[in-house]
């Protein structure tokens, strides 16, 4: 997938499925069909995507797999939001977000904040957006995931631009700068 080789990519994804399937191993099926998913939202191909969402969420849910089960309703988000259901898009970030907090995933939800904070964005509502960021960005802070966090924070600043708070979003995107330099990023 890395490499682009898309066919060999499906080709792969395809074994792993019969093997899982065959051997009743729920737990890589879901996995895999979590992983095809992104593989078919990334082609734009969102009703797949989707189709891949229920396998997995269906295996996930059966096997007791609540990290997968998260992923998969956080990646059905992100579908419903690339194909513009804004609400259904924040409806399964909340339900990501419940199943995260209650195992206490500390890295699904910095990224389910941050991918909602970009919904929020899109829909308009930019303060619940400023929101969302400052919770993912406090979660990277507190884990130390430095790339997490510049990440984050380019968002951020684009956002206080968006808002027209200029002073602040160069405030932040001077920020970013030091951290892509402590990290190398140059």
């Amino acid at each position: 997938y890395m490499r682009g080789d898309y066919p060999k990519c499906f080709e792969n994804y395809q074994k792993a499925l019969e093997i899982f399937e065959a051997t009743k191993n729920k737990k890589y099926a879901g996995r895999t069909h979590n992983e095809l998913s992104v593989y078919w939202r990334k082609q734009k191909l969102y009703d797949k995507a989707l189709e891949s969402l229920d396998k997995s969420f269906h295996y996930c849910t059966e096997c007791g797999d609540t990290v997968c089960v998260e992923t998969s309703l956080n990646n059905r988000a992100v579908v419903y939001e690339l194909s513009g259901d804004y609400d259904a898009a924040i409806k399964y970030y909340r339900k990501a977000e419940e199943v995260a907090l209650s195992i206490n995933n500390k890295t699904g939800l910095a990224y389910i904040y941050a991918d909602g904070a970009e919904c929020y964005r899109l829909k308009g509502n930019l303060d619940s957006s400023m929101i969302q960021i400052n919770r993912s960005i406090a979660i990277m802070e507190e884990m130390n995931n430095l790339q997490g966090l510049a990440m984050n924070l380019i968002n951020k600043a684009a956002l206080f631009a968006e808002q027209q708070k200029i002073d602040q979003s160069i405030e932040t995107y001077l920020m970013c700068i030091a951290l892509a330099e402590k990290l190398r990023y140059t």
